[in-house]
């Protein structure tokens, strides 16, 4: 499901930082979704194709690279920090 509006997703486990960041990306982006777990992350990439990804790699459990590889492979083209 594709709109018009920009969109950010945002994945963390600490609420109160993730918050801040919503905060801040609000500004820039119609819509922030946040997320705190890797298979909400997964899902939510693939419902709403966002154009970033915010992504604390605590989530990754110690493996970065695969982490961001399927995420990308679910959501082709998407941007990831």
């Amino acid at each position: 499901m594709r709109n018009d509006r920009s969109c950010v997703l945002l994945a963390g486990l600490h609420h109160g930082l993730s918050e801040g960041i919503r905060s801040l990306l609000a500004t820039r982006f119609d819509t922030v979704v946040m997320v705190s777990d890797e298979i909400s992350l997964l899902q939510s990439a693939e419902r709403l194709r966002p154009q970033l990804a915010v992504v604390d790699l605590i989530l990754a459990r110690g493996n970065a690279p695969d982490f961001i590889r399927r995420l990308r492979q679910s959501c082709p083209g998407l941007r990831v920090i």
